[in-house]
Formats: structure tokens, C-alpha cells, sequence
């Protein structure tokens, strides 16, 4: 399912996400069953009848990408699908990163990101219309900056299924996507004791750590609990701020050289280090 974090802060914002992906297959079963006719009464006996599929996760990967930049001035966090279409979510950014380029404000972009992938997902799924309204498979979070931006930036949240919604934050705070549960329960504890975080206070270091903090705990939480992880490290970090644009502050090696444009042979680690 993946956890996406953003914490927008006084002097920018953070966003993170885990690198595990669950991959699932539907497992059917055939059963014996006794029944009656309800008009005779008769009983029935059926055999090898079918019953439903249930989808049950059956492998992880831990080191799915779900943390990209786009024109290098926003971050966007993925959670739900990993692959549409055969095609992963990073090739569907970076194929279209000259659509993406048209777009310079937070909220635009979304839109236009939102809809290209609500279009996706009807090829893969024909009769998305007939789903029910809480099918939301695919989602994303858009952080950055525009001209309407507070200082702090804002944060678009988007899940996208039979409808596409959207929600605008753009107050100091945090905004937690996809598998929140045990974010939730941090926060409900919290407050109780009447203990919140003063994200007001928070440079954009605190905000690295909190955000490491809150989907590190949840990772952890799911290791030893009694169910097959949806969330899980390592953690990729990135800061965008508004006169420096989107920072790596960690992600895995190879995204490094997937990304850098320090040279075409790769990543130059004297230079980044």
C-alpha cells in the first residue's frame, strides 16, 4: 500500500515514502455444500462449487521507487499501484516529463497528473465505472511551490479510482497518504496527552527526522506484527524549498544514478557526497 509523508514547515517542505512493494495473486477454492430449494424444500446437495476469489499478498519487494522530482521544483510521492499498464510509475513520470514541464503551478499540475492517470487506470480496468466508490487504487502526493504559495508551500493530496478527489493543504502541518493506521494511533496518542507537535518550531531537519520517524515506526510496527508488511524501509527523503527547488536528502543508490545529472556516465559521488 505504501506510507507517503509531507511535512511542510516554516522554511520548506519535506515529503518521504517507503521502498516496499507487496505484490498480490487471487486464490480460488472449490467447496461441497448443502442447500434447500425454497419452493420444494428439497435439499440439494452441490459439489466442487466455486466460491469467491480472495486476493491474498504473496511476495515484497523492498526497494520500489515511490519518490520523484518533477521539473525539479516539485516532489510527488506515489502509494497503491506500483505498475499500470506492464509500465512502472517512474517510466510513466519520466516518459511525459515534457507534459510535465507545461505546468508551473502546484495545483495545475496535480490536475493534469490526476487526470492522465485516471485515464490510465481505465485501460487497465475496462469497467472502473461499475466499482464502487470507495475503489481507490492509486494516489499520490504533489508538494512545491507556486506563485499563490504561502511561504511554506502546499501539499496536494490525490486518489485516484472511479473518481479522482483532490485536497488542498496549505497550512504549517502534516499530511500522512495510504497505509496511516499506525500514523493515526501516534496522533490520537498524542493528543491525549496533549502532547502535539509544533510543527511551527520545526526546521527542515526536524521535519526530515519526523517524517523518518513516522514511516520508520510504521515499517517496524508491520515487521513484527502478526500480517504480511505494506510498508517497510529503507526511507527516501527529499526537501523542496521554494529558491532551492527538490533536494535528495537520502534515497537508494541506484536512484542516484538513475537521476543524476552530473554526468551521463552516472552518478558522481565525490561531487554529491
Amino acid at each position: 500500500m505504501t506510507l507517503v509523508i509531507s511535512v511542510r514547515a516554516p522554511d520548506g517542505i519535506v515529503i518521504g515514502a517507503d521502498s516496499l512493494s507487496t505484490t498480490h495473486s487471487s486464490l480460488s477454492f472449490k467447496g461441497n455444500i448443502e442447500t434447500a430449494c425454497p419452493k420444494c424444500g428439497n435439499k440439494i446437495k452441490l459439489s466442487d462449487f466455486p466460491g469467491p476469489k480472495i486476493r491474498v499478498p504473496v511476495s515484497i519487494f523492498p526497494t520500489a521507487q515511490k519518490l520523484f522530482s518533477i521539473r525539479e521544483d516539485f516532489g510527488i510521492g506515489f502509494f497503491g499501484m506500483s505498475i499500470i499498464n506492464g509500465i512502472s510509475i517512474y517510466n510513466h513520470i519520466r516518459s511525459n516529463d515534457e507534459n510535465w514541464k507545461k505546468c508551473t503551478e502546484v495545483s495545475k499540475l496535480a490536475e493534469v497528473l490526476g487526470k492522465y492517470f485516471h485515464k490510465e487506470l481505465r485501460k487497465q480496468f475496462r469497467d472502473i465505472t461499475k466499482a464502487p466508490d470507495n475503489f481507490r487504487p492509486l494516489g499520490f502526493q504533489l508538494v512545491g511551490f507556486d506563485k499563490e504559495s504561502k511561504p511554506w508551500g502546499r501539499t496536494v493530496s490525490v486518489s485516484i479510482g472511479k473518481i479522482i478527489q483532490t485536497k488542498i493543504e496549505d497550512k504549517i502541518g502534516c499530511t500522512f497518504s495510504g497505509e496511516g493506521h499506525v500514523v493515526k494511533k501516534l496522533w490520537e496518542l498524542r493528543e491525549q496527552m496533549g502532547l502535539g507537535a509544533l510543527y511551527e518550531s520545526f526546521s527542515l531537519q526536524d521535519a526530515v527526522e519526523y517524517v523518518s520517524f513516522l514511516i520508520g515506526t510504521t515499517a517496524k510496527f508491520q515487521k513484527f506484527a502478526n500480517m504480511i508488511p505494506t510498508v517497510g524501509e529503507p526511507v527516501d527523503i527529499a526537501v523542496v524549498t521554494r529558491h532551492g527547488g527538490f533536494k535528495w536528502v537520502k534515497c537508494k543508490d541506484y536512484i542516484k544514478i538513475l537521476e543524476s545529472k552530473e554526468e551521463k556516465g552516472g552518478y558522481n559521488e565525490e561531487k554529491n557526497s
